[in-house]
């Protein structure tokens, strides 16, 4: 997976740093998104665009399945910490790839 990081709240960094194994097409694979800066645990969530078909992101920020095409997708992923009383938020442009 590649990434491309753009971070909309100033009170709040996020840097995604994929682990796990690639994601491969027809083949179950799973990569754990984290964060740095905020307030755990940090919900995930996908506010623009697609992950590829057979792929999904988990709250906890574990993309995991079987993709059942190579091939990039963009997508907006939002991460939102639990900072009390008002949860703070950082929006992240990530190209997702399966090989």
């Amino acid at each position: 997976m590649s990434l491309a990081i753009t971070s909309t709240s100033p009170a709040f960094t996020v840097a995604i740093t994929p682990s796990g194994t690639p994601l491969q097409g027809n083949v179950a694979s799973f990569q754990n998104l984290t964060t740095t800066g905020g307030t755990a645990p940090v919900c995930w969530a996908v506010v623009g665009g697609s992950l590829p078909a057979g792929i999904q992101l988990d709250p906890a920020g574990r993309l995991a399945g079987i993709a059942t095409r190579r091939g990039s997708a963009l997508v907006t992923l939002r991460a939102t910490d639990s900072t009390s009383p008002i949860a703070l938020f950082t929006d992240a442009a990530i190209v997702v790839t399966v090989s």
